[in-house]
């Protein structure tokens, strides 16, 4: 360590002038040895330099291409990191702000709940009337048609807007199920954050809060 020291200090009064001391420039090579000199070959920007001065001090550090990489990843994590948490801050304020208590939480959850069987009550009967009305446009088109008469173009386009009606009213109905069971797990979700936030803002205010 002293030999190498002075080697640096027999450097800078070397490519000292005027009597300012020269900088030392140190790098790595690909094969891992370290080189000092006034300026590095064209290779070692991609593995970085360090700047020294005449005391053997870092001055100014120039990432090589690989560590630039390395940093620049390192940064969208911890951003990525850190949108997440604002995010779920403003839920959880969001749902304090909402209810004032968890029995308020149920409530919500209870109505919305209701609402949606509702709407699934009113397009199950719906589809039961449509699909009778489809039923007896069928049954007339096969009349005709074994009557010999063909079945006009009215008649079709009714039967086909009643297809396509009733394939609407199933796939409402069945976005209407599925949003009920996803209430059911966003419900979960909001309880225990509801309840997480509460304890949490209690240990802080009894100074007890986890750092």
């Amino acid at each position: 360590m002293k030999a190498r020291f002075a080697m640096l200090a027999l450097a800078a009064i070397t490519f000292s002038h005027a009597g300012i001391a020269a900088k030392i420039v140190k790098w790595t090579d690909e094969a891992g040895q370290v080189h000092y000199g006034s300026a590095p070959p064209p290779g070692a920007a991609k593995q970085g330099t360090q700047t020294l001065n005449d005391r053997g001090m870092v001055i100014e550090t120039k990432l090589g291409q690989a560590q630039a990489t390395e940093q620049a990843e390192q940064k969208k994590v911890e951003a990525a990191r850190l949108r997440a948490e604002e995010k779920q801050a403003a839920e959880d304020q969001r749902i304090i702000d909402s209810y004032a208590s968890e029995d308020d939480l149920v409530r919500a959850y209870e109505q919305n709940v209701e609402l949606i069987e509702q709407q699934v009550v009113t397009t199950q009967a719906d589809l039961v009337n449509r699909q009778s009305s489809l039923d007896k446009l069928v049954a007339r088109a096969a009349d005709m048609e074994r009557t010999g008469k063909p079945v006009n173009e009215q008649l079709k386009q009714m039967i086909a807007s009643e297809r396509t009606q009733i394939d609407r009213q199933k796939e409402y109905m069945t976005g209407k199920i599925a949003s009920k069971a996803a209430a059911k797990t966003q419900f979960d979700q909001n309880v225990q954050r509801y309840r997480d936030v509460l304890k949490r803002d209690a240990a802080r205010q009894a100074g007890t809060a986890p750092r």
